[in-house]
C-alpha cells in the first residue's frame, strides 16, 4: 500500500482504534480521563480541502480529532472550516505571527489577538499550534515567553501544555515519522527520539507500545491524485536537503 495516501490513513484510523486507543480532541487535554489517548492534530499548512477529505475519513470511523487553521488567504477558506466544524471536529488557530511582524513582539501580539478574533467567529478557539516556518530566523512559540496565551482564552498551546514526559509525541513533518531527521522548528526536549520510517513502521510501533500521545498529520501531504502526491514527494525531499543543510550551518533548538 503506498504511503501517504487516503487508503494509508484508512488504515491508520483503523490500527489506531483495532489496538485500543481513544481519539481524543486537543481541547480535551487533561481533562479526558480515558486510558490510552491519542490526540490527533492536523496542521492545515497549505490544503484546506485536503483537510476536509481527511475529516471525511475520520468521520467513517468515528474519530475526533483538532484541525489548526493558519489564517493567510490560501488556507483560510470560511465554507471548508465551517463544513469540519459542521462534521463535529475542532478547529484550532495555528499561528505564525511572530514570522509576520518580522520579529516585532508587540506587532505580533496584536496580530495574534486580531487573527484569533476572526477565526473566533467561526469557532469558539480553545486550542492554539504555532506554523514552523522552516528557513525563518524566528520561532513562534517565542511569543509566549513575553506574553502568556490564557490571558486571551486559550486553553492548550501544543508545545507547551502537554506533559511530553507523560504524552508520546509523533509527526509526519519531512514525510518521515522520525522525530529528528527532518525537523527543524517541530522540535520538544522531552520527546523520545524515534525512527520510524514509514506509517506502516509508525502503526506497528504504536500497537505494540500502547501509551497516551500526540499525533501531529499535516493533510496537505495525504491525498490520492497521483499528481498532487508526486508534486508533495519532490517538495519534501528538496525540504529535507534544505533542512540538513541547516542543521549542519546554524544548529536547531528544541522547546
Amino acid at each position: 500500500m503506498l504511503d501517504f495516501t487516503y487508503e494509508m490513513y484508512r488504515y491508520l484510523c483503523r490500527s489506531l482504534l483495532d489496538a485500543g486507543y481513544h481519539p481524543t480532541k486537543m481541547e480535551n487535554y487533561p481533562d479526558c480521563l480515558f486510558a490510552n489517548r491519542i490526540f490527533l492534530r492536523h496542521d492545515v499548512d497549505r490544503s484546506p480541502k485536503q483537510a476536509l477529505e481527511m475529516a471525511k475519513i475520520e468521520k467513517e470511523f468515528g474519530i475526533v480529532s483538532t484541525y489548526f487553521f493558519r489564517t493567510v488567504p490560501q488556507v483560510y477558506d470560511k465554507r471548508i472550516i465551517e463544513e469540519i466544524v459542521d462534521l463535529g471536529f475542532e478547529i484550532g488557530y495555528h499561528y505564525e505571527v511572530l514570522d509576520k511582524a518580522h520579529g516585532d513582539y508587540a506587532k505580533a501580539i496584536a496580530l495574534f489577538e486580531q487573527e484569533l478574533t476572526e477565526l473566533r467567529a467561526l469557532f469558539p478557539v480553545r486550542s492554539i499550534s504555532m506554523h514552523g516556518v522552516p528557513f525563518s530566523p524566528y520561532d513562534n512559540r517565542d511569543l509566549w515567553k513575553k506574553y502568556d496565551f490564557r490571558d486571551y482564552g486559550i486553553k492548550v498551546a501544543a508545545y507547551h501544555t502537554l506533559d511530553f514526559t507523560k504524552v508520546r509525541y509523533l509527526s509526519d513533518t519531512g514525510r518521515t515519522w522520525d522525530t529528528e531527521k527532518s525537523n527543524l522548528k517541530d522540535l520538544i526536549s522531552d520527546a523520545p527520539e524515534v525512527q520510524l520510517a514509514g506509517t506502516c513502521t509508525l502503526i506497528g510501533y504504536l500497537s505494540s507500545e500502547l501509551s497516551d500521545t500526540c499525533l501531529l498529520i499535516h493533510p496537505n501531504r495525504w491525498t490520492n491524485q497521483p499528481a498532487i502526491w508526486i508534486y508533495n514527494l519532490g517538495y519534501d525531499m528538496l525540504s529535507n536537503v534544505a533542512k540538513m543543510m541547516i542543521k549542519k550551518f546554524r544548529g536547531v533548538k528544541r522547546l
